[in-house]
C-alpha cells in the first residue's frame, strides 16, 4: 500500500528516497492564522478546481509562528540526510553463493526475531560479520513487507566520515528511515522542527547527538506499540571512542524502556572482540564457531585452476581452510595471490609452499604484500595510496585515474597533454586503471559494490583493517623505501591539493566555465572532486606549515572554481560564493600565514594561473614578483623546494583536517601582542582610526583594498575571519585597513557575525576599533538582538555596557527580549529585564515575550516572565494566547503553568481555534486530556465547523481520535464544506482512523458526500489509498463506485486523474465506468 504522509502540500525533495522506499504524498506545515484555508478546497473556476487540492501549509518563523520565515518539509528531511549515510552499506560485497544461510537456521537467531531484545554477533576483524549482517539485513527487509514491520540499518565505517562513525549521524540515519517507514511518526517529528526551528540561522536545523538521541527513544518507543521493529547495527567496534560507551547504554535502555517483551525493539549489532565486556545482549552468535561451512563453500566457490588436477586442487583446498582460521579477508587476498602465481604458470607445489609462508596474522599479511612491490613501481604505487588514504570522500574508478596521472605528470597546461599517448604517466582508461590499481596494491584495493551519486562504483581498500595498517604502517614502510626525507603522510595535502589545482586550471577547464557550458561534470570527470575538496587540502597543508608549497589559485582560476561550484548539483560550499579572492579563504579558516604572504612586501605567494602555469597571484603581483615555490619535474615526481618543516601527528577525516573552521581559543590580548607588538591602540569611538598613533604596520592602496574586498554577499575578509572566531586575523586585517563598520548585502557588519556566534573578545576588538553597536541589518536586527537570540551572555553584558539599547526591535518588532525568551536562554532574559526590557512589548504581529516561550516550550523563562508581569491573556493579533502556542506545539508543564495562572482553555483565536483544537489536531494527546479534563469542550467548532476531532481525523492522530471519541465527541459533525472526519481520513490516507471512525458510528457516514459530491470513495481514489478505498468498497461504498460529483467526477475519473494505477485497476476490476465517452461537466472523460 502507498503509504501518506501526514500533512498535505507539495513534496519536491529527494530526501525522502531511503533504502530504496518512498514517502508517498505530499507533506508540509501550518502556521497560525493560515488554518482556514489549510482545510478549503480550492474553488477556482479552473480546470485544476474540480480536486480537492489543499493550500499548501507554512510553518512559523522568524522568533515565533507566523513572522515571515517558512520552514518545510523538504527542510526537516534535509536537516537529517547526509551524502554518504548508505556508503558502507553499499560497499559490504554480498555474500558468495551458499554462504550466511546457517544464520536462518540458528537458534540463537531465531529465538531473537521471536523474541526481540538485543543479539550479538561477534567475531574478529575480516571474519565476515558485515557480510552476513547485510545478509540478514536483507532477509528481514524483505520478510517486514508484508507484515507491516520496520527495519531500520546503520554501518559504522571508522575510517570514513564524522557523521559515518559517530552516534550524530547513526540517529540522524534511524531517524530518516523511521520517518520513511512510519507515517504516524512525522507529526511529532514535525513538532520537534517547530520546536527548534532556528529561523534567523537561515533556517537550518543543527542537531546535536543528546537532542536526536533523546527524540529518537520517544520515536521507537512510540512506533514500538503499534508495529514491530528491528535495528541492525554494524561494526560497534567502528563507532568513534567518545561516543561507543554511550551508545552501548543507549541500546540496553532502548530494550528495556518496552514492558511487553513482544513490543520492544529487535537490535542485532556486530562487534569485534573489543570491546568485550560491555555489551550485555540475551542472544549470542561467535562467528567463527559457525562460519566453518561458509569457509569451505566460499574457497569452493572462488577458487579456480582450471589447468590443475582436481586431487592437486583439493591438496590445496585443505590447505587453506587449514590456515584461513575463519578469516575470509586473508582467504581473498590469498586466493588473488594463488590465482596470480598461477596465471605466470607456477606450479602448484611452488604455489602451495608459498602459502605454507603466507603469514596467518593480517598485518603480516599486509606487509607482505607490500614487500612485493617492485622498485620501479614504487613511487606510482605510493601515489596511488596517498589517494585512497588521504581523499576527503571515496573516489570512483575514472576520478582515481584522472587524480593519479595529473599528480604523477606535474604541471601541464592543457587535459590535452595529460591525455596524450607520449605522456608516460598516462593511464588511458578505466578498464587498465583498474587492473593497474589491482596490481600496484597487490590487491588490497579493488573497486567495490558501492557507487556515488553519479552511479559510478567506488574504490577503496578491500576492509577497514586494511586502511587502519596502512596508516599505522604500511605508509611510513613504504616511505623508507623512497628515502624521501619527509612522510608520504607529511606531504599528501599539499600534494592533492595541487593536484586538483592543476587539473582545475587547464585550458579545457577554463574555457568551457568561461563560455558557461552545461554538463561540465560529465565531460571532466575529476571536475567535482577537485573543485569541491582543494580548500580542505590547502587548508591542512597551510596549517601544517606547508602552505608555501601550494599553487594558489589567482583570481581567475578562483572564478573557475566559484563557476564550477555553481554548476555541480548537490555542491553545498559556502566558501565558494561569487567574489571570493584568496584573503576571504585565508580570513575563513583562520590562515594568518598565507594572509601575510599575500599582504606583506617582503613574503610572497606561489599560485597556479589559467592553464596551470605556476606564477604571481593576481592580487599579489604589486608587492611580489618571484615564486616562492620551484617545482621541478624529477622521475615522474613533483618535487618542491622550500624550507623544512615540521611532523604533525596523523589525525585523519577530523574536522580539522577536511579544512572546518576552528576556533581560536586566544584571548584579545595575546594576539594583539603577536600580531602588532604591545603598542597600544588607541580608537576615536567616532569609528576613525589613525594609523600611525596605533603602532601599526601599514600598506596603504592595494593592501588595503585586499582586506576590504567583498564578495557577492557583501562579506569582506572580516567579515568571515569575525564569524568564524579567528582573533588573530581579525587584527592583521584591521592592521592592514579592514573597515570594521563595512556592513554586507543584508547590512551585517563583522561585529554583528561575531556577536551571532558569541566571539567575546572579537567583539571587544571590533568595538575597541570603531565598530558602531548600533548599527543594524536591513531587519533592523542589531548585534544585541542577535546575541540575545543566540544566548551568548557575556556579549550581551558587553554591548549594553556599551550603550547598546535593548529597547530596539527588528522590523518585526523582535525585541532583544522577546528572541532571548524565545530561544529559552533564562539568564540573558534575567539580565535584560534586569536593565529595563519591558516584558509588556509584543511584536507587529501581537507576539509577547510569554508567547514566545510559551510556543517553544521554555517552562523557567515562562515562569519568570509570569512572576515579573506578564500577562497570560495577552494573544496575538490573530487572537492566539500563550496557553495556545503551548498546546499546539505540545508543551504540557507550560500547559498546567499558564492554567494555573488563570489562562482560559475556552479562549479561541479569530477564526474559531481553541486551545483543545490545536492540540487535537498536532497529536499532543497528553495535552488534549490535560484540557479536557480542566473544562475544554470537545463539541467546539471553528468558524468553519473544524471540530477537534475532525483536526484529529485529518492528521491522522489515532489515540487522540479515540480519546475524544471516548469523552463524547461526534463523529458525524462536518464542516461547513460538508467534510465529515471519515471524509478527510479517507482523503489523506489513514486507514486505521477510517477503520475506528467506521466502527463507531461513522459507517453511516460512508455515502455522506460534501457540498460539492464528494464521497470518502471520492477522496480516497483521487489521492491514491488503495487500502482505504478496499475497505470502503467492502463496507459498502461499492455501490457509490458510479457515483458522481456536482461536477460529474467519479471515483474513476478523480484516480485517472491523480495518475494512480492501482486504483484505477481495482475500480475497474470492481465494475467502474470506463466508456470512454462518459464525461465530467467540464468535458473530461477517464
Amino acid at each position: 500500500m502507498e503509504r501518506a504522509q501526514n500533512f498535505d502540500g507539495s513534496f519536491k525533495s529527494n530526501a525522502h528516497l531511503l533504502n530504496g522506499n518512498k514517502f508517498y504524498g505530499p507533506v508540509s506545515f501550518s502556521a497560525t492564522g493560515e488554518r482556514d484555508e489549510n482545510h478549503k478546497a480550492s474553488t477556482q473556476n479552473n480546470s485544476m478546481s474540480e480536486s480537492p487540492t489543499r493550500v499548501h501549509d507554512k510553518i512559523d518563523g522568524m522568533f515565533g509562528p507566523g513572522q515571515g520565515g517558512i520552514l518545510n518539509w523538504d527542510e526537516c528531511l534535509q536537516s537529517l540526510a547526509f551524502n554518504e549515510s548508505n556508503d558502507r552499506e553499499r560497499h559490504i560485497e554480498p555474500q558468495s553463493a551458499g554462504t550466511c544461510e546457517w544464520l536462518m537456521k540458528s537458534p540463537e537467531y531465531l529465538r531473537w526475531v521471536d523474541e526481540h531484545g538485543l543479539l550479538l554477533i561477534r567475531g574478529k576483524a575480516g571474519c565476515g560479520k558485515s557480510t552476513l549482517l547485510k545478509f540478514a539485513l536483507g532477509q528481514q527487509t524483505e520478510a517486514a513487507a508484508p507484515l507491516g514491520s520496520i527495519v531500520l540499518s546503520f554501518f559504522f565505517y571508522a575510517s570514513g566520515t564524522e557523521l559515518q562513525s559517530s552516534t550524530l549521524g547513526f540517529f540522524r540515519s534511524l531517524l530518516l528511515q523511521l520517518l520513511d517507514q512510519d507515517e504516524y511518526s512525522r507529526p511529532e517529528f514535525m513538532k520537534i522542527c517547530r520546536k527548534y526551528c532556528k529561523p534567523r540561522e537561515k533556517l537550518q536545523l543543527k542537531w546535536q547527538q543528546v537532542e536526536l538521541e533523546a527524540h529518537f527513544q520517544k520515536l521507537v518507543v512510540d512506533c514500538s506499540s503499534r508495529r514491530k521493529i528491528l535495528i541492525f547495527v554494524d561494526a560497534l567496534d567502528e563507532c568513534n571512542d567518545k561516543d561507543r560507551d554511550r551508545l552501548i547504554g543507549f541500546l540496553h535502555g532502548l530494550r528495556g524502556q518496552i514492558n511487553s517483551r513482544l513490543n520492544r525493539p529487535g537490535i542485532c549489532v556486530t562487534c569485534r572482540p573489543y570491546p568485550d565486556g560491555q555489551i550485555k545482549a540475551e542472544f549470542q552468535v561467535r562467528l567463527e564457531e559457525e562460519n566453518q561451512d561458509d569457509i569451505e563453500s566460499f574457497v569452493e566457490d572462488k577458487l579456480r585452476l582450471p589447468d590443475e588436477s582436481v586431487t592437486d586442487t583439493n591438496e590445496l583446498k585443505r590447505a587453506l581452510l587449514g590456515k584461513a582460521d575463519g578469516l575470509f579477508l586473508w582467504l581473498v587476498l590469498v586466493i588473488e595471490r594463488i590465482h596470480h602465481m598461477s596465471g605466470k604458470g607456477l606450479s602448484l607445489r611452488r604455489i602451495k609452499s608459498e602459502l605454507l609462508e603466507c603469514p596467518q596474522e593480517l598485518d603480516r599479511l599486509y606487509e607482505g604484500l607490500l614487500g612485493d612491490i617492485q622498485d620501479d613501481e614504487l613511487l606510482e604505487a605510493c601515489t596511488l595510496f596517498q589517494w585512497i588514504c588521504f581523499s576527503i570522500r571515496s573516489l570512483s574508478l575514472d576520478e582515481l585515474r584522472i587524480a593519479m596521472t595529473v599528480h604523477l605528470s606535474g604541471s601541464k597546461g592543457s587535459l590535452r597533454e595529460y591525455e596524450d599517448g607520449d605522456n608516460p604517466q598516462l593511464i588511458p582508461s578505466e578498464a587498465k586503471m583498474r587492473k593497474r590499481m589491482i596490481h600496484l596494491s597487490r590487491g588490497l584495493v579493488d573497486v567495490g559494490s558501492a557507487k556515488l551519486g553519479d552511479d559510478k562504483a567506488i574504490v577503496g581498500f578491500h576492509h577497514d583493517t586494511i586502511r587502519a595498517f596502512m596508516l599505522r604502517k604500511g605508509l611510513s614502510y613504504l616511505n623508507g623505501r623512497l628515502h624521501e626525507p619527509r612522510s608520504l603522510t607529511q606531504i599528501a595535502s599539499v600534494q592533492l591539493a595541487n593536484t586538483c589545482l592543476q587539473y582545475l586550471s587547464t585550458e579545457e577547464i577554463c574555457l568551457a566555465c568561461q563560455e558557461k557550458e552545461i554538463l561540465l561534470r560529465e565531460r571532466f570527470q575529476f571536475l567535482g572532486y577537485a573543485a569541491t575538496c582543494w580548500v580542505s587540502h590547502a587548508v591542512t597543508a597551510e596549517r601544517e606549515n606547508l602552505g608555501e608549497e601550494i599553487a594558489w589559485p589567482t583570481e581567475t582560476i578562483l572564478d573557475v572554481w566559484i563557476n564550477t561550484c555553481k554548476s555541480l548539483e548537490n555542491s553545498s560550499s559556502e566558501t565558494a560564493t561569487e567574489g571570493t579572492s584568496l584573503m576571504h579563504i585565508a580570513a575563513e579558516f583562520g590562515l594568518e600565514k598565507l594572509a601575510k604572504r599575500i599582504l606583506c612586501t617582503d613574503q610572497k605567494v606561489s599560485t597556479i594561473s589559467s592553464h596551470g602555469k605556476l606564477g604571481m597571484s593576481d592580487t599579489s603581483k604589486s608587492v611580489a614578483r618571484d615564486s616562492a615555490m620551484k617545482t621541478t619535474r624529477t622521475s615522474g615526481q613533483v618535487k618542491v623546494n622550500t624550507m623544512p618543516i615540521r611532523t604533525r601527528k596523523l589525525q585523519l577525516n577530523t574536522k580539522e583536517e577536511t579544512g572546518s573552521r576552528r576556533k581560536s581559543n586566544t584571548s584579545a590580548k595575546e594576539a594583539r601582542d603577536r600580531v602588532m607588538g604591545s603598542d597600544t591602540v588607541k580608537v576615536d569611538r567616532g569609528g576613525t582610526r589613525d594609523i600611525a598613533k596605533m603602532g601599526l604596520k601599514t600598506v596603504g592602496g592595494r593592501g588595503e583594498c585586499l582586506v576590504n574586498a567583498q564578495n557577492k554577499r557583501g562579506d569582506s575578509p572580516l567579515h568571515l575571519a569575525a564569524e568564524h572566531g579567528f582573533l588573530g586575523m581579525v587584527i592583521l586585517l584591521c592592521q592592514w585597513g579592514s573597515r570594521t563598520t563595512n556592513p554586507n548585502c543584508d547590512g551585517r557588519t563583522p561585529l554583528f557575525r561575531a556577536s551571532h556566534n558569541g566571539h567575546l573578545e572579537i567583539v571587544k576588538f571590533l568595538y575597541e576599533h570603531g565598530a558602531d553597536v548600533h548599527m543594524a541589518t536591513k531587519d533592523g536586527c542589531t548585534p544585541l538582538d542577535i546575541a540575545s537570540y543566540s544566548g551568548h551572555l557575556e556579549v550581551v553584558k558587553f554591548l549594553y555596557e556599551h550603550k547598546a539599547d535593548d529597547h530596539t526591535a527588528t522590523n518585526g518588532g523582535d525585541t532583544p527580549l522577546y528572541g532571548a525568551s524565545q530561544s529559552g536562554h533564562l539568564e540573558v532574559v534575567k539580565f535584560l529585564y534586569e536593565h529595563g526590557a519591558d516584558v509588556h512589548t509584543a511584536t507587529n504581529g501581537g507576539y509577547t515575550p510569554l508567547y514566545g516561550a510559551s510556543y517553544s516550550g521554555h517552562l523557567e523563562v515562562v515562569k519568570f516572565l509570569y512572576e515579573h508581569g506578564a500577562d497570560v491573556h495577552t494573544a496575538i493579533k490573530d487572537g492566539d494566547t500563550p496557553l495556545y502556542g503551548a498546546s499546539e506545539s505540545g508543551h504540557l508543564e507550560v500547559v498546567k503553568l499558564l492554567y494555573e495562572h488563570g489562562a482560559d482553555v475556552y479562549t479561541a483565536t479569530k477564526d474559531g481555534y481553541t486551545p483543545l483544537y490545536t492540540a487535537s489536531r498536532w497529536g499532543q494527546l497528553e495535552v488534549v486530556k490535560f484540557l479536557y479534563e480542566h473544562g475544554a469542550d470537545v463539541h467546539t467548532a471553528t468558524k468553519d465547523g473544524y471540530t477537534p476531532l475532525y483536526g484529529a481525523s485529518e492528521s491522522g492522530q489515532l489515540e487522540v481520535v479515540k480519546l475524544l471519541y471516548e469523552h463524547g465527541a461526534d463523529v458525524h459533525t462536518a464542516t461547513k464544506d460538508g467534510d465529515t472526519p471519515l471524509y478527510t481520513a479517507s482523503y489523506l490516507g489513514y486507514l486505521e482512523v477510517v477503520k475506528f471512525l467506521y466502527d463507531h458510528g461513522a459507517n453511516t457516514d460512508i455515502h455522506t458526500a460534501t457540498k460539492d459530491g464528494w464521497t470518502p470513495l471520492h477522496a480516497a481514489s483521487y489521492s491514491g489509498h488503495l487500502e482505504v478505498i478496499k475497505f470502503l468498497y467492502d463496507h459498502g461504498a461499492n455501490t457509490d463506485i458510479h457515483t458522481a460529483t456536482k461536477d460529474g467526477w467519479t471515483p474513476l475519473h478523480a484516480a485517472s486523474y491523480s495518475g494512480h494505477l492501482e486504483v484505477i485497476k481495482f475500480l475497474y476490476d470492481h465494475g467502474a465506468n470506463t466508456d470512454i465517452h462518459t464525461a465530467t461537466k467540464i468535458g473530461w472523460t477517464v
